[in-house]
């Protein structure tokens, strides 16, 4: 070859080498992406178990847990499945909904009572939980959410056994399905007694607040958010008056046209003897007419 030759036939191998060298770079590229995209697939799904775990039993993962999902990512929808069958599913969805029932006790004054059982603290605590376990129970046996107000049962234990008129067994321990013995409708959570005890009621009140609290929970509409521009010469100490405002004022029949008749229900569970234990457990069936003689509002 002439050294012209020579000069292009050594230009087209470098440019040959040179195109080599651009495939095995873009093959390498290629693979150094998949990598990056699976690294980024295993923590997605290393995170998103992490946050399952947590939501629907309460507790982080196992690290064999984690091993399995970080291996193989299409582990998780399997343990999803299982987290959503978790015995610890219902108690923890109660725990999260507890911040809505606000019936748990973080402490008690029981100053006020006495209660014919040895452990009073256990006792109030586990009548705060009342609600809240018929709720863990509507869930962990996949019920419809209606018998959360529908429901001819509660849930008892051997605190409230102790002085709740109930069908609880005998010499038995635990949260267990029960039923009322003294004939209070079958409303689910709003015939138990762990919720009239945290939403109790004076004569004045006439049940008001427990109609918030059932408003509140349950139809997301709080009456104290409210906002209303009252009568600010309405005598307040004038029994007559403020009866008469709540029917004709404007501002007072805005909230209470619609709270007064919800209200009127909860008679049966209003206390004459605030505080006493025979009154506090027991459903007063007598008094579900009471409303004739304190606000003369019906259901």
């Amino acid at each position: 070859m002439s050294g012209r030759s020579d000069r292009w036939w050594a230009a087209a191998l470098l440019v040959l080498a040179g195109c080599a060298g651009d495939k095995k770079g873009a093959e390498q590229g290629v693979q150094d992406e998949e990598l990056v995209d699976l690294e980024r697939e295993r923590d997605q799904a290393v995170a998103l178990l992490s946050r399952a775990s947590l939501d629907l039993r309460g507790v982080r993962p196992s690290l064999d847990e984690l091993q399995r999902v970080s291996d193989d990512p299409a582990a998780l929808n399997g343990l999803l499945r299982d987290y959503a069958s978790s015995p610890a599913l219902g108690w923890r969805y109660a725990e999260m909904m507890s911040g809505v029932f606000l019936t748990q006790l973080s402490e008690a004054d029981y100053g006020r009572a006495t209660y014919p059982v040895d452990n009073e603290l256990a006792l109030l605590q586990s009548m705060g939980e009342e609600p809240l376990r018929v709720l863990a129970a509507v869930v962990d046996e996949d019920l419809p959410y209606t018998e959360l107000v529908t429901a001819d049962w509660t849930m008892v234990n051997e605190h409230l056994a102790a002085i709740y008129p109930s069908d609880y067994p005998e010499g038995a321990t635990g949260w267990l399905r029960a039923r009322y013995t003294d004939d209070r409708p079958a409303v689910g959570v709003l015939a138990t007694n762990g919720f009239y005890w945290r939403y109790d009621s004076t004569q004045a009140n006439a049940n008001r607040g427990r109609a918030n609290a059932v408003s509140r929970i349950f139809t997301c509409r709080d009456y104290l958010d409210q906002v209303i521009e009252g009568n600010r010469e309405l005598n307040l100490l004038d029994e007559d008056a403020v009866a008469d405002a709540l029917r004709t004022d404007p501002a007072c029949v805005s909230c209470h046209a619609s709270i007064d008749p919800l209200a009127a229900y909860f008679w049966g569970f209003y206390n004459h003897f605030n505080f006493s234990p025979a009154e506090q457990s027991h459903y007063h069936a007598e008094r579900e007419l009471d409303w004739r003689v304190y606000t003369g509002v019906g259901p």
